[in-house]
């Protein structure tokens, strides 16, 4: 894993597209050891998916971050 947060944003988000959430939840969680709280910068990754018509790949997204996080993923999420 890189050691620079907005690598590891990316990679995360990379991965939950991809669909290999046990990859994005390592990201996410290597994020948390560094002390590094990342969630404005995940908004910004799905509001740049979304305005660019990725709605699926902004959904997958949100996914894997509300797996990562034991909830579930809430129907208002992208509105």
């Amino acid at each position: 894993f890189p050691d620079y947060p907005p690598a590891l944003l990316l990679l995360a988000a990379a991965h939950f597209i991809e669909g290999r959430q046990p990859q994005g939840m390592a990201c996410v969680g290597k994020l948390g050891m560094l002390g590094f709280s990342g969630a404005d910068h995940f908004q910004d990754i799905v509001g740049r998916l979304t305005d660019a018509g990725r709605q699926a790949d902004a959904r997958r997204v949100v996914t894997g971050l509300f797996e990562h996080a034991g909830a579930p993923f809430p129907s208002n999420a992208l509105q």
